[in-house]
């Protein structure tokens, strides 16, 4: 096999595994940017009670 077929093989076999990470990832910083944005909201909400 000739490099280039030897690299379109590899690409072909770990370019799901390669996308689930990315999709992982993904997930996880819109949780952590939703989680912020729930956090801000609540400690705003407790800043505006003290008064």
């Amino acid at each position: 096999m000739d490099p280039i077929g030897v690299l379109a093989l590899v690409v072909v076999v770990l370019a799901p595994g390669v996308r689930k990470v990315l999709d992982s990832v993904a997930y996880r910083n819109r949780a952590r940017g939703q989680a912020e944005i729930i956090r801000a909201r609540r400690g705003n909400a407790l800043v505006e009670r003290r008064r």
